[in-house]
């Protein structure tokens, strides 16, 4: 997705919790109907799809119900998937239980300073005795600038230049617009005129002296935007409510991956990530196996996704939230 969709997507998700667990539920379910490919039983599989269809058709059930069915049945004996309403462990595929934590890639600049990158994100550094100069080349990185003032620290993407001394900010670029969310300090957000026009000339040099004069600045938890193809890219400037700026920079979160995890063994992902923390009084729950990737910080999207898939309970508290089997 471009910055632009990436932005929608996060405020769908941030609506309804519901949103991000049907997500995951769904990513939960490509995994598994991946697993045929990944371990070589396409044929068998497919096999036993039509005998299970066969067999059940003439039954009690008719036409794509009865290969919905069968599908959901093979899988249970090829993949150990749990049956509803009740699930039960599923058996642990040698080879294939994973658990990992996805973080943003990082990278430590000459002064210190530390640019945390967006997937896809690149930057070209060019440090000399007055200045720190970083180019966006793409993507979107965010910046914790180490605190320098006779070298100011500067972002430029080609239509703005971000300059700060000790601060922290995003900038993100795509095919609409540069954008610049300041999470802590301020910034100044410079529009740069075409290239031909800033190229070292008289005329080019009075025109970036004019812009810098009226060049905003960008406070701590306000975003900038300057509109790509615009003749004059003039920033606007506006402020960003504390759930949207979070939901905004949820990449930089780190996003717990399971394959055939243990419930047991994901809950105690979740919960070194956590105040609020999960609780599994039964056994059964514990040993039940999921499939997904989710922010680390989305306890309930995690609990939604578990009561949708499993029938688990959820019993809230204000601090904890124990998990109980349906049963």
């Amino acid at each position: 997705m471009s910055a632009a969709e990436e932005i929608e997507f996060a405020r769908w998700c941030a609506v309804d919790p519901r949103h991000a667990a049907a997500v995951n539920e769904i990513s939960a379910v490509w995994a598994v109907f991946d697993r045929p490919t990944a371990s070589g039983k396409v044929e068998s599989l497919r096999a036993e799809l039509h005998r299970l269809d066969r067999r059940r058709r003439h039954r009690w059930m008719a036409g794509g119900a009865a290969t919905a069915f069968a599908a959901a049945a093979c899988l249970a004996v090829f993949f150990g998937l749990p049956p509803a309403p009740a699930p039960k462990p599923m058996p642990v595929v040698a080879g294939l239980v994973t658990t990992r934590v996805i973080e943003p890639k990082r990278q430590t600049l000459p002064d210190g300073s530390i640019v945390e990158f967006r997937h896809g994100a690149s930057i070209a550094v060019a440090y000399d005795d007055e200045c720190r100069v970083v180019t966006l080349k793409n993507g979107e990185a965010h910046f914790s600038v180490m605190k320098d003032p006779s070298k100011p620290f500067i972002v430029e993407t080609g239509i703005a230049r971000i300059s700060a001394v000790g601060t922290a900010f995003a900038v993100g670029l795509d095919h609409a617009a540069v954008e610049v969310i300041v999470t802590e300090g301020r910034v100044r957000v410079d529009s740069l005129p075409p290239a031909p026009v800033r190229s070292g000339t008289s005329r080019g040099r009075m025109q970036e002296t004019a812009d810098a004069a009226s060049a905003p600045i960008v406070e701590a938890g306000q975003r900038a935007v300057v509109p790509l193809g615009a003749a004059v890219p003039i920033p606007t400037v506006a402020s960003i409510p504390v759930a949207e700026l979070s939901e905004r920079l949820s990449w930089r979160l780190p996003r717990l991956e399971f394959s055939e995890t243990s419930v047991a063994d994901a809950v105690a992902m979740f919960n070194r990530h956590n105040q609020r923390q999960l609780r599994i009084p039964d056994g059964a729950v514990a040993a039940m196996r999921i499939t997904g990737v989710f922010r680390s910080d989305n306890v309930e999207g995690f609990v939604r996704a578990l009561e949708s898939s499993f029938g688990i309970k959820a019993e809230r508290r204000e601090r904890e939230i124990f998990l109980h089997s349906a049963m």
